[in-house]
């Protein structure tokens, strides 16, 4: 268990990671301790170097999801008629443009803990959170007349397109 997140089960997620561990740690030139192999890209220049690691991004919304899910740092929460969804406003903001100008364009809800939501039923909202999230989203026949409408309410073009791939 990370110390620094308790009660939480991490895998490994990069240099210094304190989670379970697989046994392959390796002892870099420095002293570091590398508890896994990235793939990814560096560029050398005048005696720098640039690493590009692919699983970063993936890593870190991963550790977001993980902190949504238990309620850590969470910044707002969104009341679909009886349920509560928390989530964290940058992450929010991010991913739709309708959540970014309530929260940066001096909307009374930017100042807000907790944001009413109507016209998006709670199912379909925390698919759009899952999203949010991990970039993936399950379509299904069932879903799709619900989720197009609202993620074009919440400006969320990659899911638009998502759906109208699925209804094509």
């Amino acid at each position: 268990m990370a110390s620094w997140y308790p009660d939480i089960e991490m895998e490994e997620t990069g240099v210094g990671a304190r989670g379970r561990g697989n046994g392959n740690n390796t002892t870099g030139a420095r002293g570091c301790i590398r508890t896994r192999q990235y793939t990814g890209t560096s560029y050398r220049d005048s005696g720098e170097i640039k690493f590009c690691i692919s699983e970063y991004k993936s890593d870190a919304f991963q550790m977001m999801l993980l902190m949504k899910s238990n309620q850590m740092l969470t910044d707002v929460k969104l009341e679909v008629g009886r349920e509560i969804f928390h989530g964290h406003k940058i992450v929010l903001a991010a991913a739709s443009p309708y959540f970014k100008a309530m929260f940066t364009g001096g909307l009374r809800e930017c100042e807000m803990d907790t944001v009413k939501l109507q016209g998006v039923c709670p199912t379909v909202l925390a698919h759009l959170l899952c999203f949010m999230y991990t970039g993936e989203i399950v379509i299904n026949e069932m879903l799709v007349c619900q989720l197009l409408p609202a993620a074009t309410m919440l400006q969320m073009n990659h899911v638009i397109d998502a759906c109208c791939t699925f209804l094509e």
